[in-house]
C-alpha cells in the first residue's frame, strides 16, 4: 500500500490541467512567430503533442517525489544513546503552597515536562513522594506517554503526608538498578520542607553508587500558607492538630547539601526557567551511553523513482528534434 510522508504536496496535481492550458498556448504562440519571421519549416503535429505530455509527465513525476511515497517495510538496526534519570517529584500538601505560581506543584509539573522534552532520547523515569513513595511510571524513552502521566499528578497522588525525601531517593535509586550502563540521575523538584527519614544516609548511598543528584526548588524562604479546598468550594488555610496555620517555607540549606554532596548543583525555581536550562547544560556534558539496540520496522521512500523517470523524460525531449526543414 502506497503512502506518502509530505501528502500535502500532492495538491499541486490540481495545477496540472492548467499547465496543460499553458503549454499548448505557449506552442501556438511559438509557431506563429516563426510564420511572421518567414521560416520554412514542417511542424510536426504528433512530436509536438508529444512534448507537451513529456513536460506534464515530468512535473507530475517531480511532485510525486516531492510528496515522498512511501511503499514496502525494510528492518533497520537501532541504538538509543544517552544517560538515566530519575525525577523525584514533591507532591506533598506544601505544594499546593501558591508563593511561586501558580503554585508550587502546578511550577513543578512544569519544569518537569519541559525537561522531558528537552531530555528525550534518554531513559526517564518518574517517583512521587510525599509521606511515602510510589514509582509513577519506570525508566522509559517514550516521552509522550510519560508527559500524559505528568499531567495527572495531584497532591493527592500519595495519602500519606509528609515530605520523605531519604525514601523518595532509595526508591529512585532502585528505579535506576534496572537501568542501562553508563551515568544515573536524580533529579529532586521538591520544596526540601520538613524532611523525614535519614537523608544522609540516602544520599551517601547513591554517592557511593556514582549518582548525582540535582534539586530544583520551589517557593520562597519566606514561606506562604498552605490553601485547602474544602468540598463546598470554598479555600481555607491549613491548619496544624492545635488550631495554628501551617506555614511552609523553602529549605534551600538542605536541598544544596543534598546535590553537593553527590557532585551535582541546586537551583531555585525562577519564573524565568533558568534552573531547567541549568541542569540540562549540566546533564549534557555526560558521556552518552548506549541504552538499547533493536530492531526498527520503517517503510522504503520511493521518490528516486519517480526522479528518475523525469530525469530520463527531460533527456528524452532534448535529444529528439522539434522541428525538420
Amino acid at each position: 500500500m502506497i503512502s506518502f510522508l509530505n501528502p500535502a504536496v500532492l495538491l499541486l496535481l490540481l495545477l496540472m490541467p492548467f499547465a496543460g492550458v499553458f503549454l499548448r498556448w505557449r506552442q501556438s504562440h511559438y509557431l506563429q512567430r516563426l510564420q511572421l519571421m518567414g521560416t520554412q519549416f514542417v511542424f510536426r503535429n504528433n512530436w509536438n503533442w508529444t512534448r507537451q505530455v513529456i513536460w506534464l509527465l515530468v512535473c507530475v513525476l517531480l511532485i510525486l517525489a516531492l510528496s515522498r511515497p512511501v511503499w514496502g517495510t525494510e528492518l533497520i538496526a537501532v541504538e538509543t544513546q544517552g544517560v538515566s534519570i530519575v525525577f523525584a517529584l514533591d507532591v506533598s500538601k506544601s505544594m499546593d503552597a501558591e508563593d511561586i505560581l501558580p503554585s508550587r506543584l502546578e511550577r513543578a509539573k512544569l519544569s518537569l515536562e519541559d525537561m522531558l522534552d528537552k531530555l528525550s532520547g534518554n531513559e526517564l523515569g518518574l517517583v512521587l513522594f510525599a509521606g511515602s513513595s510510589l514509582v509513577q511510571f519506570p525508566l522509559t524513552t517514550d516521552t509522550l506517554s510519560a508527559s500524559a502521566l505528568v499531567e495527572q499528578v495531584t497532591t493527592n497522588s500519595i495519602s500519606a503526608q509528609g515530605t520523605n525525601i531519604a525514601d523518595a531517593i532509595r526508591l529512585s535509586i532502585q528505579s535506576l538498578a534496572a537501568a542501562s550502563k553508563g551515568k544515573h540521575i536524580i533529579i529532586l523538584l521538591t520544596d526540601g520542607e520538613g524532611h523525614e527519614g535519614d537523608v544522609n544516609s540516602a544520599v551517601a548511598e547513591a554517592s557511593q553508587l556514582g549518582i548525582t543528584i540535582y534539586g530544583i526548588g520551589y517557593g520562597e524562604s519566606a514561606g506562604a500558607l498552605i490553601p485547602v479546598r474544602n468540598p463546598d468550594g470554598s479555600i481555607s488555610d491549613k491548619r496544624d492538630q492545635t488550631g495554628n496555620q501551617v506555614h511552609s517555607a523553602l529549605d534551600e540549606k538542605t536541598l544544596t547539601t543534598i546535590a553537593t554532596s553527590t557532585g551535582g548543583s541546586y537551583e531555585r525555581a525562577l519564573s524565568s526557567g533558568k534552573e531547567v536550562q541549568d541542569i540540562i547544560q549540566a546533564i549534557n556534558q555526560y558521556m552518552p551511553n548506549t541504552l538499547n539496540k533493536g530492531i526498527q520496522v520503517t517503510g522504503i521512500e520511493r521518490f528516486d523513482i519517480f526522479i528518475a523517470l523525469a530525469v530520463i523524460l527531460v533527456t528524452l525531449q532534448i535529444i529528439l528534434p522539434r522541428l525538420q526543414k
